[in-house]
């Protein structure tokens, strides 16, 4: 009978998404137990135990117990003060099968696209065989994909190769979030020009109500900035064609706004929305405009805007 994979997590919301340069192949490391230990993790009466409080965010804890049944094992098992942790966990034999993740809430890290790119570039992942000191097996081999910050390179062996550099932590940074070039952006429904740049979406039903429908227009002009919601009568909005972009028509378009947060990490506005969401990374830095503040523009995911964007992200 195939052994079963028990884990126990307890983690409070937040999540850290990592910003890096380097994107080179990253081999997996397969470390003994003796430098797993080093790592935090325990092997301990079949069970592989992981306790650790994070002190880049205030002690949150982080911990599960592998093996094949809830025991009180982990009890007698000191925790640890790293500032690394396993950000998923995956199978062996399917990566993008996500056995376990730090935030369940978190819409952008469940979005596949985010999963292959945090995976692919900027996590390390580390091997961890479910087998007792007798090489009996107590569960399926599976990936811990950690944070590489300089203490964890310091605690790995210098015979093995660590290709990626964790470089700072942010809510979110442009290197998981989709940033577009302004002609990319317009093929969007963005109108951009000296004045302002503004996105307007359609939301077909705003919680779940189908009576109820708005417009949710993201702006940002050289005199006010924000996120507005209209509704009401907007029958004739929604068949025009903005002048200022002829090639795109909100009641159309099949996506729209869910969320739009600064890079600091500050809710500009949020609407709960569940599913697959596409970051889209707003640099307004580096323009003309009243707010200047960089910020991410979360659009529900849709196959129209797949196929608007299906070349960068592919």
């Amino acid at each position: 009978m195939k052994k079963t994979l028990f884990f126990a997590i307890f983690v409070l919301g937040f999540f850290c998404i990592i910003k890096a340069q380097n994107t080179a192949t990253q081999p997996i490391l397969k470390l003994s137990v003796a430098e797993l230990s080093k790592l935090g993790i325990t092997y301990k009466n079949q069970h592989i135990i992981y306790k650790n409080y994070i002190p880049t965010f205030e002690n949150f804890p982080v911990s599960f117990n592998l093996g094949k049944d809830n025991s009180d094992v982990a009890d007698s098992i000191p925790s640890t003060n790293f500032d690394f942790y396993p950000y998923y966990i995956t199978k062996m034999d399917s990566l993008t099968d996500i056995v376990m993740t730090l935030n369940e809430e978190n819409e952008l890290k469940q979005d596949p696209l985010f999963q292959r790119k945090m995976m692919s570039e900027y996590l390390v992942p580390v091997l961890i065989k479910q087998t007792d000191e007798t090489g009996k097996s107590f569960g399926d081999d599976i990936l811990l994909w950690f944070t590489p910050t300089e203490s964890f390179c310091k605690a790995i062996p210098q015979k093995y190769t660590i290709t990626r550099k964790y470089v700072s932590d942010s809510l979110i940074t442009s290197d998981v979030a989709l940033e577009l070039s302004d002609k990319e952006l317009k093929n969007i429904g963005f109108v951009i020009d000296d004045e302002e740049m503004y996105l307007n979406t359609y939301i077909r039903n705003w919680q779940s109500k189908p009576e109820d429908k708005y417009i949710c227009t993201w702006f940002n002009s050289k005199k006010e900035s924000g996120v507005s919601l209209m509704s009401g009568n907007i029958k004739d909005k929604l068949e025009k064609k903005d002048p200022k972009n002829k090639n795109y028509k909100m009641g159309e378009a099949s996506y729209y706004i869910v969320k739009v947060v600064f890079v600091d990490g500050k809710e500009n506005f949020d609407w709960k929305y569940k599913g697959r969401v596409i970051p889209i990374y707003i640099r307004n830095s580096n323009r003309n405009y009243k707010e200047k503040k960089d910020v991410i523009i979360y659009l529900k995911y849709t196959p129209d805007l797949g196929n608007k964007i299906i070349g960068i992200i592919a």
